[in-house]
């Protein structure tokens, strides 16, 4: 079986901790990807570096990357100037974002609004949790929904549309009786999940969407939401370690 080929931009020069923080997830990586380290020189500006938008989307075309990753500002940096070159739509690949520290996305408000980003916490996310996640993205196939992050088992997704608040208290109440939350150990983090469901319902009554689709999957290693929002084009996609 072909490993799908994915590759990761690492700036030089990293501090020992992030150092230690990066290299046990590319090893994981390396174990079930063809990756391939492209290494950054240093600058003073963050969102600069010597491989430029138009190189990157090069790269992906000549050398078969299915995903590639970049630091965080250089990728919401150049998000806007990557997407114009309509990677995804020529080529079937995809690009996101990572962090190894707390990141501060004040500065980059108005690319957040445009949808269609993602930024990956290399600091919060545990190796374990790193395959299902990198496996939907860097196959095309598994990229739609929550099918992706679970490819390899068979559990079930409990679907509902959003339009109102009637019966909201019995609705949260329905997602948390679900066998796949009251028969695993994520019955204990109950409180997380129905504060989780409740913010995403503000989020929804605040931006007075018209209908939403929501989606709660969870086998004993993950537990995903997803939400998709019919009018503006925009999905909050959330994904909980045990």
């Amino acid at each position: 079986m072909i490993q799908p080929k994915i590759a990761i931009l690492v700036n030089e020069g990293l501090s020992e901790d992030k150092a230690a923080l990066l290299n046990p997830l590319l090893q994981t990586l390396r174990g079930a990807f063809h990756l391939v380290v492209l290494n950054l020189p240093q600058s003073k500006d963050p969102q600069k570096s010597s491989l430029s938008p138009s190189q990157l989307a090069e790269r992906l075309h000549t050398e078969g990357f299915t995903l590639i990753l970049a630091p965080a500002p250089i990728y919401l940096g150049w998000k806007s100037q990557v997407d114009s070159l309509e990677i995804q739509q020529r080529f079937g690949r995809i690009w996101a974002g990572y962090t190894l520290e707390p990141f501060d996305f004040r500065n980059f408000e108005e690319t957040l609004r445009r949808g269609d980003t993602r930024v990956l916490d290399f600091s919060k996310i545990q190796s374990r949790d790193l395959l299902p996640l990198f496996k939907s993205l860097a196959q095309p196939p598994l990229r739609s929904g929550l099918r992706g992050l679970f490819a390899q088992n068979e559990t079930e997704i409990y679907c509902e549309n959003w339009q109102d608040s009637m019966g909201l208290g019995l609705r949260v109440d329905q997602i948390l009786n679900l066998p796949s939350l009251t028969q695993s150990a994520w019955k204990k983090r109950g409180h997380s999940i129905r504060f989780l469901i409740l913010s995403l319902w503000n989020y929804f009554e605040e931006k007075t969407l018209q209908k939403a689709y929501f989606q709660i999957t969870a086998n004993p290693e993950l537990l995903a939401i997803r939400l998709t929002f019919q009018s503006p084009t925009q999905e909050n996609l959330f994904a909980l370690p045990p």
